[in-house]
């Protein structure tokens, strides 16, 4: 997608995407696309409207008119990359998209040895071989060259946005040495050199960079000045830079800790443009300065991404916690107490009870298959899932059945829930439960001593249609206590990656007959912990303790 790269007469720097079929209009007044707070605007200044292949600036009639590249708009005039809009003091570059830019061409052609200058890295320093200094005539054109590498070097500080620091990069290169066209190209692994900013009379799809010189900058970290590629008999077999007319080429690397990171690439077709050995240094000197730059927005650009992602996830982390049980509910002759602790911000498991009819509750646990976001809005889905289908009271059976259809429809391939659900009948003292998948499963550790458990039932949630789950019952004394956990409490390790495992978990809970599910929670955690010793969580650790009051 094309965009406009502005700078505002305060010289602020924003960008402005042209989406395709959408007029864009530019002005003082607040309700245009594109606002400048410039006196010297009019209210509705300028417009811009799509055509095929293109855009096509008008100005409205302004008093003070729109110009392109320095010549006034007196009717429709169509844009080219790296044209720019002057209104007012303000300034709009209209630049392709970098998908477009992507499109420079490599050209396999040689390297031209006729006035050419292979300037190494333990060169850069040195100065051009003068006899008695520089000819008067250069003193001022070499002035010109190291004002522009000053300013480079105050105005490329601030921490921008790669879009907007490349083109002022561009800028530069050509007050540096008067090109036709220059390309600053970022080296992208596979993709090899990337067009990320261009500047010429044509699209950067029309220009050719010879392979040869790009590879001599790329691999062997060196500068290169041609300075008369017409001049050389080997660029005659070529049918690109021969067939433009380009006469002078100079390629620098863009290097940063021994690498290089890309390259800045100037030609001219113009005889009286050639350039010299000076040109190519102060574009050396330009190219270090400005990997830096690119390096340090690279960073920043990584800095907020990463500070979006953790307000992203601090945000899922508060919804997930609201969805979660705040406190445990009051059940008539039983006690009952729940937790979870995500080894992430945002966790896959779930937990939750849910009043029934007839005086009864549905307990849940489930686990999701993963870690992070992903698996924590999964998790949050299958929450809302969960509470359309409970209400209808079905049978644990059908309630299985139908969540499993709902994973399958909407839940990736590579994601599966397992999930114990235990409907509680508070009146008769009976559980019925029916589990998909979910290990370990629920303990129940009975008043009288010894334990029992929930068998696992059928395969997990959105792995295959048409599963069954079928339905188990068992009946609840005094005292007796049901463990549902999550396999974060088995899997704890050590830090020699021992686990805690399922037997030390039967014979803990053996131990902990005729205490209250608040404290059996607290005694498992402690546990976990001194098996930890320090080693980080590596899974979400959620647990449901349910106990039978005595007496009752």
């Amino acid at each position: 997608m094309p965009y406009l790269l502005i700078t505002s007469s305060d010289g602020r720097r924003s960008s402005h995407s042209l989406e395709p079929g959408k007029r864009v209009s530019i002005g003082r007044s607040g309700s245009n696309d594109v606002v400048l707070r410039d006196p010297a605007l009019s209210r509705h200044h300028a417009e811009l409207s799509p055509q095929a292949g293109g855009w096509i600036l008008n100005d409205n009639g302004s008093r003070n008119g729109t110009f392109v590249d320095g010549r006034p708009v007196r009717q429709p005039t169509p844009l080219r990359p790296g044209s720019r809009i002057s209104v007012g003091s303000c300034t709009l570059l209209y630049s392709v998209d970098l998908d477009s830019a992507e499109r420079v061409i490599l050209s396999d052609e040689p390297l031209a040895s006729r006035g050419a200058v292979i300037l190494r890295p333990s060169d850069e320093n040195t100065a051009p071989g003068w006899a008695e200094g520089p000819p008067a005539a250069d003193w001022q054109a070499q002035l010109r060259r190291y004002r522009v590498v000053e300013r480079a070097n105050l105005e490329l500080l601030a921490h921008e946005p790669v879009d907007v620091l490349l083109p002022k990069v561009i800028d530069l290169v050509f007050e540096a040495v008067n090109p036709e066209r220059a390309a600053l190209m970022i080296n992208e692994g596979d993709k090899g050199l990337v067009c990320r900013a261009f500047r010429g009379d044509e699209s950067p799809d029309d220009m050719h960079v010879s392979r040869t010189v790009a590879d001599a900058v790329v691999n062997e970290q060196v500068s290169v000045l041609t300075s008369d590629a017409q001049a050389d008999p080997r660029f005659r077999d070529g049918d690109s830079l021969v067939s433009m007319g380009v006469r002078a080429v100079m390629a620098v690397p863009l290097r940063r800790n021994g690498k290089v990171i890309g390259m800045i690439y100037a030609d001219s077709r113009l005889t009286t443009a050639l350039f010299k050995e000076e040109d190519l240094r102060v574009l050396t000197m330009l190219a270090n300065i400005v990997a830096i730059q690119i390096e340090n927005s690279q960073r920043l650009a990584e800095r907020q991404k990463r500070a979006h992602y953790e307000q992203e996830l601090k945000a899922a982390a508060a919804l997930q916690r609201r969805l979660l049980p705040r406190v445990s509910p009051q059940i008539g002759g039983y006690s009952v107490e729940g937790v979870n602790v995500p080894c992430f911000e945002v966790g896959g498991d779930y937990y939750d009870y849910v009043k029934l009819e007839g005086g009864k509750y549905g307990i849940v646990l489930a686990d999701v298959a993963g870690k992070g976001l992903e698996a924590g809005m999964l998790m949050m889905g299958l929450q809302a899932t969960f509470h359309a289908e409970v209400a209808l009271n079905p049978e644990p059976s059908e309630l299985l059945a139908r969540l499993n259809t709902a994973m399958i429809r909407s839940a990736p391939r590579s994601r599966f829930v397992t999930m114990c659900y235990v409907e509680l009948d508070c009146a008769a003292h009976r559980l019925r439960w029916a589990n998909a998948g979910h290990a370990p499963a629920p303990i129940l550790a009975r008043a009288a001593g010894g334990t029992e458990t929930l068998g696992a039932g059928n395969v997990p949630l959105g792995i295959l249609e048409d599963i069954s789950y079928p339905v188990s019952t068992i009946d609840l004394l005094p005292g007796d206590l049901l463990l549902m956990c999550s396999d974060g409490v088995t899997e704890t390790v050590d830090n020699d990656g021992n686990e805690f495992g399922l037997e030390r978990l039967e014979e803990l809970i053996v131990t902990l007959a005729g205490k209250s599910p608040s404290e059996v929670q607290h005694r498992i955690e402690d546990n976990l912990e001194k098996h930890a010793a320090g080693a980080r969580p590596s899974d979400d650790l959620t647990m449901i303790v349910l106990q039978r009051q005595a007496g009752d």
